[in-house]
């Protein structure tokens, strides 16, 4: 199911990636970091809802993961055409985040915290390029 996946994000930035996909009729949901120990592929399959009330369990198992630095969205499962119109939106709305990546075969098993480090480490080997 086309969707993305908010990590970091305020309330207001949140809001402004709600309004963007809302006219391009993209579900949104913002996750907590009380679920980042989970991988993206359980944060995909869930909820906006469930994605709320994080439970005991996901509040004793996310302790020690803490918070990470910056703000990510997850694109899932969008055709290229469909990239494309969400990457122009962003482009188009004042939202900015650090990062934006897609969800594939190898980063749908990680948790938060290890796709931010991949992020920060492909960010690091890029800027080192340049």
């Amino acid at each position: 199911m086309e969707q993305i996946l908010a990590f970091g994000l305020t309330q207001a930035q949140y809001t402004l990636l709600e309004s963007a996909m809302f006219t391009i009729q993209i579900r949104t949901k913002q996750v907590s970091p009380a679920f980042y120990h989970r991988s993206v592929k359980e944060l995909v399959l869930l909820k906006p809802e469930e994605l709320k009330d994080p439970t005991a369990a996901d509040l004793k198992k996310s302790f020690g993961y803490g918070r990470v630095k910056g703000t990510l969205l997850l694109l899932c499962d969008l055709s290229d055409a469909r990239l494309d119109q969400v990457l122009a939106t962003l482009r188009a709305s004042s939202l900015k985040v650090d990062y934006k990546a897609i969800l594939t075969p190898t980063n749908q098993n990680w948790n938060v915290p290890k796709l931010f480090a991949e992020m920060e480490r492909e960010k690091a080997a890029y800027t080192k390029k340049v």
